[in-house]
């Protein structure tokens, strides 16, 4: 039986014992688990929260166009620490949103206006060997806020379909490839 304890039900996990698979909640109350998934309070670095950049979410909000802060023009906020809803954090997006802030930094510097951008998120998740799933997004700046692309992407088909599945294991693989060789080569 999978559950999931909502924070504000709970309270917060304060404390762990590995040994025990015990949780502790705030609140006193001990869970005895087979597994557990502890996940953190998710926001931006510290750096983001010193520098004034972050509001009372703990994430940076920025321009849609160009990953601008609002909080304080010439710094641009990527990847996970900024407000980028709808769009997943996703590794794919940190990418193409960094890509987007550095144009949008050159264009500034320049006196030009930045690029409009088109933000792709595609996400493999391998679920077995050679056997993979995928959802694909595509989002643009709409009237100053970021939207999804209506019918522009998609998720794997459901069903028994071992091609599929072991083609998208070889996409999966391929991306891979493809966004490691493009951050660090």
């Amino acid at each position: 039986m999978i559950e999931w304890v909502a924070g504000d039900r709970d309270g917060k996990v304060t404390r762990v014992d590995p040994r025990k698979t015990v949780l502790e909640t705030e609140f006193g109350t001990r869970h005895k688990v087979a597994v557990a998934n502890v996940i953190p309070p998710q926001m931006a670095a510290p750096i983001c929260a010193e520098a004034g950049l972050t509001d009372r979410s703990g994430w940076v909000p920025v321009a849609p166009r160009t990953f601008e802060s609002r909080a304080q023009a010439g710094i641009h906020a990527v990847g996970d620490a900024n407000i980028g809803s709808p769009m997943p954090k996703s590794g794919f997006i940190a990418s193409n949103t960094a890509k987007q802030a550095v144009a949008s930094a050159v264009a500034l510097l320049r006196g030009q206006a930045p690029p409009e951008p088109v933000y792709y998120s595609t996400c493999y998740s391998h679920v077995g060997e050679n056997h993979a799933i995928s959802v694909v997004n595509i989002y643009r700046n709409e009237q100053g806020a970021i939207a999804e692309v209506p019918n522009a992407g998609g998720v794997s088909p459901r069903g028994e379909m071992p091609e599929q599945r072991m083609l998208e294991a070889r996409y999966a693989d391929a991306w891979y490839a493809s966004i490691t060789q493009d951050m660090f080569s």
